[in-house]
């Protein structure tokens, strides 16, 4: 039974003193491939590298929209000889984000969305998948992401679903996978409100409810750790947990969602 965790942030500062020994937990709990995303330039400079000289590590290269204001769209060049080296097999994360954070609060849109179409361009000059991050923005992301596949790019994937079941049908016929992190495990909270909807009850519904054909195991790592071990810093290893609480609301075995999302994975990013 072997696992691709196709999200992984193995050279973030998280992982600076153990990297190559999480590498090894991976490979040791069944990830036969990872794939180490970037979220600026740096990371995905660092991103490229790792996969250079470890085996079965992968990259993409992209930039995150939280950063869309410390780049400019000609930073974007950049990226181009980066996303043609060997085993880079994407661009991403690339994407909206209209979620406040405390940190530098959030990014203006228009901002955002100048930097997105650049990434979009560059995906289709080099025909690569993309990894796509969404926040509290779909209204805006469906359009420009319909545009991009008619203008021929080619779809990827919708990383670390938060989105209800409409969206996930809408990110279907676009023609994308839907990745689930470790999030998905988490508890449903039990005070709503009148009309509300738990995130984590909603991801649950499209994760069982969707094609197994169309998805996708990640970590996000080093964030979201799954349960039982929430709260921890997560790694490649720990995808188990979550193909396990897949297998369980789906009804069937984690062998079955093991052996579908690994294929699904080689698929979408051209694995060997």
């Amino acid at each position: 039974m072997t696992f691709i965790d196709t999200h992984c942030h193995l050279q973030f500062e998280a992982f600076e003193n153990d990297a190559a020994s999480a590498i090894d937990r991976a490979k040791k709990a069944g990830c036969e491939a990872l794939i180490v995303v970037g979220a600026m330039l740096d990371s995905s400079e660092k991103a490229v590298a790792f996969a250079q000289i470890h085996d079965g590590l992968f990259a993409s290269v992209g930039i995150h929209p939280h950063h869309a204001d410390k780049v400019s769209v000609d930073d974007v060049n950049t990226l181009e000889p980066l996303a043609k080296q060997e085993k880079v097999v994407a661009i991403g994360e690339i994407g909206l984000d209209y979620h406040p954070y405390e940190s530098n609060g959030m990014v203006d849109k228009e901002v955002q969305k100048r930097l997105l179409l650049a990434q979009f361009s560059l995906a289709r000059r080099l025909s690569l998948p993309i990894i796509i991050h969404c926040r509290d923005a779909w209204t805006d992301l469906f359009p420009l992401v319909a545009q991009y596949i008619e203008a021929g790019g080619k779809p990827g994937v919708f990383h670390c679903w938060s989105g209800n079941k409409d969206d996930a049908q809408r990110a279907l016929d676009l023609g994308f996978f839907i990745s689930f992190a470790g999030n998905l495990t988490y508890s449903p909270r039990r005070s709503l409100g009148e009309g509300g909807s738990d995130s984590s009850s909603t991801i649950q519904t499209v994760a069982k409810t969707i094609p197994l054909d169309r998805i996708l195991l990640e970590t996000d790592s080093p964030y979201l750790a799954p349960q039982p071990i929430r709260g921890t810093r997560n790694e490649p290893a720990f995808i188990i947990h979550t193909a396990e609480f897949i297998a369980r609301l789906r009804g069937t075995s984690v062998e079955a969602v093991a052996h579908t999302t690994t294929a699904n994975a080689k698929r979408v990013f051209g694995l060997d």
